[in-house]
């Protein structure tokens, strides 16, 4: 990931969440490692409560630009397989309860009550469906701070504004989501997408 500012930028912080799980489904990871180009850099890794490994780094100065490097081997055993969650996670408060980003305004608790099915992954995916439908993707037109009500009512935004009102849609169904962000493939920026947790159908 290589960041190019137009400026000297002071006190860069950066925490990533890249390292693969040790074991994850048929997935074995065999090596690792993060690095990053600035050579002042200070770096710290530990543990979230997910067991997710997060490494930090602080670049006391980046006079242009500065790239992080993530390598990792992982060797795929067996046939593949979903990797389930305890049943616990379709009560998990967390994913849940409405943050200040995410809480239903009436509007959206209309949405979902009308929208919501017996199917909960069929009501998930309607949800998805309508967000992409009533969103239009708009650089500019939100900020960090705008709610999912403010981005449903305004019909415009980015990533973080479609994941946002699709959690507090499924929150307001009762359906246990939670919000992802990360880098896809070819793409430079960060990415935002949502998680929902269904019970397993089989």
């Amino acid at each position: 990931f290589r960041y190019t500012y137009d400026a000297p930028v002071r006190d860069v912080n950066q925490r990533l969440v890249v390292v693969p799980p040790r074991r994850h489904g048929n997935q074995r990871r065999r090596l690792h490692s993060v690095t990053v180009s600035a050579a002042d850099a200070r770096s710290a890794r530990r543990r979230d409560a997910a067991g997710n490994m997060i490494t930090e780094f602080h670049v006391p100065l980046v006079p242009d630009s500065v790239e992080f490097v993530v390598e990792a081997v992982v060797d795929r055993v067996g046939t593949g397989s979903d990797v389930l969650l305890p049943a616990a996670a379709l009560t998990d408060l967390r994913l849940l309860r409405p943050t200040r980003l995410t809480a239903a305004d009436p509007a959206i608790r209309e949405l979902a009550a009308t929208m919501a099915g017996h199917d909960r992954l069929a009501t998930a995916e309607r949800f998805c469906g309508h967000v992409h439908e009533t969103i239009t993707y708009a650089h500019g037109a939100t900020s960090v701070a705008t709610t999912a009500a403010e981005a449903l009512a305004g019909g415009r935004g980015v990533c973080q504004d479609t994941a946002h009102v699709m959690i507090a849609l499924c929150r307001a169904a009762a359906l246990p989501a939670r919000y992802v962000s990360g880098h896809l493939l070819g793409e430079g920026g960060t990415h935002a997408w949502v998680e929902v947790i269904v019970a397993d159908a089989a």
